[in-house]
């Protein structure tokens, strides 16, 4: 490990300085990287997995001067969210207690940005919560293009949370410092649905959670629960553990100004027939042998949940000079942990770090700006805001400093003296000065970009020696991707990775595949592992065995109830809840890439075409299996004519993509008992609608494929949801595979449009239910965006 040289893939300059924490550079579950500087908060979202038009993005420089730099091609989509100006100046109002004063008002800037997890927002991604300087919380999402935005603000969440404590029994000063929010985290989502919970700390010492109510398209209170008397200075939610019968259970770590950390046990109860979890949460400390941190007067620098190895939860907390992990059985599911599960060892772990001296101001009471766990070492690093990186070693079994005499030992020399490296020789090109020891390489963030050594940091230079005034205009980051270690087989990574991902679909049904096979398409763009990659990726996708069918009845709708709401309903929450149409979607992600990618050899080219078309016609018939299913439940209100040109188009599908005998026995019935008795009738609603909007001839008969063509020779593209041909400029755009689908009618912001539209596809209450589902593209899994 010690003769290793760091590889540097790509680098953007960031025109603002960052102040040191774990969470200042984040990845988002869209894979976009959310990068929190004081004056803005930048979204980059990388070309990977991507096929949009990128002549607008920004290329990153690939760090050609530099040894063994990758040629790769990395441009990013990049956008930002502006610091508008405070709505409110606490505490200076006439009669204001002095409590509620915040002196961050008076130099405004962003303090702490987290990502949603994605399928939240209308679109289907992710949305953002900030917090300022001035203690305000606002929620932001993208209007039209969650790739280049813009984004805008969707809530002011401090005036949800005035307007609850508003009439509390509690004194006009608890009232205000109620509202006054410290820090901010978002839990996951559970494995099999539920609730996302955004938790606020604020000055009260309260942690009040807030749920995303999709009626209103805003947050809403959920819960609060007292923690202390002082206030809540930082939070961080282990993952969702499952119960049975519908539970699960997560722990939020709240750091304490005094170093007292207090575990919040959030339980929800999960029935599929209710759209709103019974949710209860509980202070857990008392139950506890052993709390994770006493008050000792020591500032908490970074809170963070890491999964072991061995999937047990565990704490890792930092304060200036040491980094301390805790476990304890007793806190997975609120029950002693079986035998063979959990880590190996139980309690608090305190280990002191060593100073690293690169540099003149090389401290190890520096403040955390990093927290990641790299399971295939099972080895914890951290990262501190001198630029040192610091390796926990055996996580799982029994957490030390000392590491194995193996030279391919992740170590914190090693790991050290590589990010010195690359700032040594990276600073002059990009800072325009030559670095001494007088520099320091001030990490303010750091995070996994993907697998196999690759790291994303936000790097900025540092004299702490000169005093000299630096205004904020001539402040400047550099994003660095580098490789900080050399893997030791990094094809059978990537190949294994997919495999447990294949193996296990529901572990991440929610995550868009652009980010979660990231680490694929970075190294399908590398001339040294893209061939070998290729070859292996597609014998492991010929070798996976497809989960058989299984679409559950759905639940049939009331006589008197909102049928386009109920088809809704139960159509999103099936196509997410299928793991065959799962598995099909991110073997189309991989087998997409792969084409696309750098290779030499026309027989494999070929070969994926091949595997890409049949992974295409399994989509669309699992899809149209599901769609069946869910119309059957409302097939009371599908009778009236202006749903005959659908159902039919549905019937013909089940015939022309060869479905399994079941789905197209139960494509016919629903026809039948639509009133469409014959394939004659069907036929004849379909003609209906398949001409060609420029001359009026009819369609090619034999073309089902995503593009129409009439037969004069006029080509139109279908609608990758409905199938009907797209003669509007009413449509949106897949980021992944650029295929394209109508809009929502909620989308649809000109009260005129599904006028001038409907002459050339049916405007019924179905195709808009199942365009409202669809905020995901049925074929790559990824989210949608509008372009005009």
């Amino acid at each position: 490990m010690s003769a290793f040289s760091p590889t540097v893939l790509s680098t953007l300059g960031v025109p603002a300085s960052a102040p040191p924490s774990a969470r200042t550079v984040q990845c988002s579950e869209d894979g976009q990287v959310i990068v929190t500087t004081k004056p803005a908060i930048y979204i980059l979202t990388p070309n990977f997995g991507l096929k949009l038009d990128d002549a607008n993005a920004v290329k990153g420089a690939p760090g050609s001067h530099l040894p063994n730099t990758v040629p790769i091609n990395l441009r990013y989509f990049r956008t930002h969210i502006e610091l508008s100006q405070i709505s409110r100046t606490w505490g200076f109002q006439p009669g204001a207690p002095w409590n509620s004063v915040v002196f961050g008002s008076l130099d405004l800037a962003w303090r702490a940005c987290v990502p949603s997890p994605s399928g939240l927002s209308p679109s289907g991604g992710c949305m953002l919560a900030t917090l300022t300087t001035n203690l305000e919380v606002g929620l932001w999402a993208p209007m039209k293009s969650w790739v280049q935005g813009p984004w805008e603000h969707k809530q002011d969440i401090t005036s949800l949370l005035i307007e609850h404590y508003i009439g509390a029994e509690d004194s006009p000063s608890t009232q205000i410092l109620e509202a006054q929010v410290e820090c901010i985290a978002w839990s996951s989502l559970p494995r099999r649905g539920g609730l996302s919970l955004l938790a606020l700390g604020n000055r009260a010492g309260s942690v009040v959670l807030l749920r995303y109510d999709g009626l209103s398209l805003n947050m809403a209170h959920a819960h609060d629960v007292n923690v202390t008397s002082d206030r809540v200075v930082s939070l961080a939610w282990s993952s969702w553990q499952s119960g049975g019968d519908g539970v699960y259970q997560a722990l939020l770590a709240c750091g304490l100004p005094c170093g007292l950390i207090s575990l919040v046990r959030v339980v929800q109860q999960i029935n599929d027939d209710d759209n709103q979890p019974h949710l209860t949460c509980e202070i857990i400390d008392s139950d506890l042998e052993h709390v994770p941190a006493n008050a000792d007067d020591t500032g908490i620098t970074a809170l963070e949940w890491i999964r072991a190895r061995n999937d047990a939860p565990i704490l890792v907390y930092c304060k200036p000079g040491f980094v301390s992990l805790y476990s304890h059985p007793e806190i997975v599911a609120g029950r002693s942990t079986p035998s063979g599960e959990g880590p190996n060892w139980s309690g608090t772990r305190v280990l002191p770090l060593q100073n690293q001296h690169v540099s003149a101001g090389s401290s190890s009471w520096s403040p955390a700006s990093g927290v990641i766990y790299v399971a295939e070492h099972d080895v914890l690093i951290v990262t501190l805001f001198d630029g040192s990186m610091h390796t926990i070693h055996e996580v799982s079994t029994s957490p030390t400093l000392q590491a194995s005499p193996d030279p391919a030992t992740l170590s914190t020399n090693s790991l050290t003296i590589c990010a010195r490296k690359i700032f040594v020789k990276h600073a002059p090109h990009v800072f325009q000065r030559q670095v001494t020891l007088q520099d320091v390489n001030r990490t303010t963030g750091i995070t996994e970009f993907a697998t196999n050594g690759l790291l994303l940091s936000l790097v900025e230079p540092g004299r702490p020696n000169f005093f000299d005034y630096q205004s904020d205009a001539h402040q400047r980051s550099e994003i660095i991707i580098s490789r900080m270690w050399e893997p030791v087989r990094p094809v059978d990574a990537i190949v294994e990775m997919v495999g447990r991902i294949l193996s296990d679909p529901e572990a991440d049904m929610h995550v868009p595949p652009a980010n979660l096979l990231r680490s694929v398409f970075v190294h399908l763009k590398m001339p040294d592992t893209s061939a070998k990659l290729q070859g292996r990726l597609l014998a492991l996708l010929d070798a996976t065995t497809l989960p058989a069918y299984a679409i559950p009845p759905a639940a049939k709708a009331s006589a008197e109830g909102d049928f386009a709401a109920h088809l809704h309903r139960t159509l999103h929450r099936s196509v997410w809840k299928d793991m065959r149409l799962r598995v099909l979607i991110l073997q189309f992600a991989i087998a997409d890439a792969c084409i696309i990618g750098q290779h030499d050899d026309d027989i494999l080219v070929q070969r994926w075409k091949r595997k890409l078309q049949s992974i295409e016609t399994n989509i669309a018939r699992a899809r149209l299996a599901i769609l069946v299913e869910n119309l059957h439940a409302v097939v009371q209100d599908l009778s009236a004519p202006e749903h005959a040109a659908f159902l039919s188009r549905l019937l013909q599908q089940a015939t022309t993509l060869e479905c399994p005998a079941d789905v197209r026995e139960s494509a016919s019935l629903l026809a039948q008992r639509c009133g469409l008795a014959t394939a004659s009738d069907a036929d004849a609603a379909v003609l209906q609608v398949d001409v060609c909007p420029a001359c009026n001839a009819p369609l090619e008969a034999d073309n089902r494929g995503p593009i129409a063509r009439c037969v004069r020779g006029h080509l139109w593209a279908r609608c990758s949801v409905t199938s009907f041909i797209l003669a509007t400029p009413h449509v949106r755009t897949c980021a992944g595979c650029n295929r394209k689908a109508l809009l929502a009618p909620t989308q649809l912001h000109d009260a005129n449009t599904p006028s001038t539209a409907s002459k050339w596809f049916p405007q019924t209450w179905v195709v808009g239910a199942i365009l409202e589902a669809t905020d995901r593209c049925p074929f790559c899994g990824n989210c949608f965006v509008v372009l005009i």
